[in-house]
């Protein structure tokens, strides 16, 4: 199996959302979902883009190249709070 195929069944988990219920928030079928998710096959730009979007996820993680999937600048915020106070100062 891919990385994007692990990743994108983890991302669905994580959002408890089913197979059915992505190709009803992006318009692709199931049955090409169900090969984006056995890794049969990865999406092209334009239904990456829809996946993305329904997931809230990065498509860089979706691929692997980031550790933390979510689009928004809360995992940013997140990850700066858990740096210690002097180190929190050298970044601002």
């Amino acid at each position: 199996m891919t990385i994007f195929a692990q990743r994108l069944n983890l991302a669905l988990d994580l959002r408890g959302m089913t197979a059915a219920d992505l190709s009803r928030k992006t318009g692709i079928d199931e049955g090409t979902l169900s090969n984006y998710r056995k890794g049969k096959y990865t999406p092209k730009t334009d239904k990456l883009y829809l996946i993305c979007d329904a997931l809230n996820v990065r498509a860089s993680w979706l691929f692997g190249f980031d550790s933390y999937p979510e689009k928004s600048d809360a995992a940013i915020t997140e990850l700066f709070g858990q740096l210690p106070a002097q180190q929190q100062d050298q970044v601002l």
